[in-house]
């Protein structure tokens, strides 16, 4: 219960933008825009706001097919 999500955000900057993998911080304002309704409602369980990562890795070659990796985390109030 020590990281919340935009410390979360912050340590994958950290961990991952070192080694050439770009990471993108989605706010509040984007996820709304993006009428990402499902993910706000869930949100609203925690005092913390929500932040969504955008995570890139572009050090293969081109004709090979993407991998996708999806996860989330939430933090909610006790």
């Amino acid at each position: 219960n020590q990281m919340t999500p935009t410390t979360f955000a912050q340590a994958t900057v950290d961990a991952l933008c070192p080694c050439g993998v770009t990471v993108e911080i989605r706010t509040m304002e984007w996820i709304e825009q993006q009428h990402l309704n499902s993910f706000l409602m869930i949100a609203k369980g925690s005092c913390e706001p929500p932040v969504l990562l955008e995570i890139s890795y572009c050090g293969t070659a081109p004709e090979d097919k993407p991998i996708l990796l999806l996860g989330k985390g939430m933090t909610f109030n006790r």
